[in-house]
């Protein structure tokens, strides 16, 4: 069990707390033609911290076809302090749902939250969102993972510091 006074969030995202500006890649990878199914937007990306340093929030805008989409995660280490959680909603992935994400490894850069959600036919599909940072870069990937295994990638954000 780790230390209460260490902190409850990794410090390589600790340290993304501010402002970033960059671009979001989405994939729609059931589009029949390959030229297509990448769409490209500006986004931004806002990382918040909260007065104690227990969670971060990140909060983020892009565009789809004109209109503007959001999308928050609520990141903060588990209760032992060995593991990430995390709750993730986007207005054009979801229809004002949550979803649970978990991470096993707390200090991995990229961190590597993973989560189920249900397809509609009784089978669930996997979702995973990957925070990798460095000095300047902050970048968000996820990725669509079918019930068989196989996973696409979904969305990109690459952001720089604004």
């Amino acid at each position: 069990m780790r230390e209460c006074d260490e902190m409850a969030i990794p410090k390589h995202i600790l340290t993304t707390e501010g402002s970033w500006k960059g671009d979001s890649r989405l994939h729609l990878s059931w589009l029949p033609d390959e030229a297509d199914r990448i769409k490209s937007s500006p986004s931004t990306l806002t990382v918040e911290a909260d007065g104690n340093r227990k969670y971060v929030t990140l909060s983020y805008a892009w565009e789809y076809e004109g209109e503007t989409q959001f999308g928050q995660m609520l990141v903060a280490g588990d209760r032992d302090g060995e593991t990430l959680e995390a709750g993730w909603s986007d207005s054009w992935h979801q229809s004002g749902g949550v979803l649970h994400l978990t991470a096993t490894s707390f200090e991995e850069n990229p961190a590597k939250l993973n989560g189920k959600y249900p397809a509609g036919d009784g089978t669930f599909w996997g979702w995973r969102i990957e925070i990798e940072t460095d000095d300047e870069t902050l970048t968000l990937r996820m990725f669509n993972i079918m019930p068989d295994g196989p996973e696409e990638w979904a969305v990109e954000g690459i952001y720089k510091r604004a």
